[in-house]
């Protein structure tokens, strides 16, 4: 099967950004080595052997993440379930002051700023050394929920989601993400122009989300998911019965 080229992997392409962020690329650069410590981090994640998969959309998320690490583990592969907000001790303490956010009158900035706070974390004592030895991360949302729920149902603007996120995660980004569609065309939460709907569609130009139409069960969309990840990236064959590992949760998620 295709292999994502290690060069492209978790590095939101520049030209896929807002227009003016060409002049945030030495920030981005330097983030590794000023937030992670390490220049080489993101090189180290990139060639440890592990993938991070993202799932977007609305309904029961948590149910299809579970089901696709589950089918992940059956191939033998070490996986880590995650979600956003949280994933870390910490991001889980932002995630659940930003549902007790009505009490705070919070507006929509800083509700960003604060999810890309969680975000960061996850991503540094999470995501990254999770990849770097080699295990699989399935996260049930990511920056696409920001976009979706900030950008576009809040009105804040899609190109201001995606340049906090040069800014502050250097635009690391899943091998692969998904959007499941059908939930999203069934819920009565789009907003009162249909801003939500619109934007979980636009997210496959965006980030390059790769849309997912359910007609059926839980498994049925986790099975989809699956045949598009072997498609994109590759599986291994199918581990011996009662042989696969089971997923595992960080902390507080």
């Amino acid at each position: 099967m295709p292999e994502v080229p290690r060069k492209q992997r978790h590095q939101l392409p520049v030209d896929a950004g807002p227009a003016g962020v060409d002049g945030e690329l030495a920030a981005v650069r330097s983030f590794y080595s000023r937030v992670l410590s390490d220049p080489e981090e993101l090189r180290a994640a990139a060639a440890g052997g592990g993938h991070f998969i993202a799932i977007e959309g609305e309904g029961d998320l948590g149910a299809v993440a579970s089901s696709v690490a589950a089918g992940l583990c059956r191939h033998g592969l070490e996986v880590i379930l995650s979600r956003e907000p949280g994933g870390t001790p910490g991001a889980a303490a932002i995630g659940q002051l930003l549902g007790a956010s009505a009490r705070w009158d919070w507006g929509p900035a800083t509700t960003l700023l604060l999810l890309a706070a969680q975000r960061l974390d996850h991503l540094q004592k999470t995501v990254i050394p999770a990849l770097k030895e080699g295990v699989w991360v399935v996260c049930e949302r990511y920056v696409g929920e920001s976009i979706v729920q900030l950008g576009f149902g809040r009105g804040l603007g899609a190109d201001v989601v995606l340049r906090l996120h040069h800014q502050t995660a250097g635009g690391f980004m899943p091998d692969l993400t998904f959007v499941v569609t059908g939930s999203v065309a069934a819920s009565p939460d789009h907003g009162p122009d249909g801003r939500i709907l619109e934007g979980y569609l636009a997210l496959r130009e965006l980030i390059g989300a790769l849309p997912v139409a359910p007609e059926g069960p839980v498994r049925e969309t986790a099975a989809i998911i699956l045949d598009q990840i072997e498609r994109h990236i590759g599986l291994p064959p199918l581990a011996p019965q009662g042989m696969g590992k089971a997923f595992r949760r960080p902390p507080d998620t």
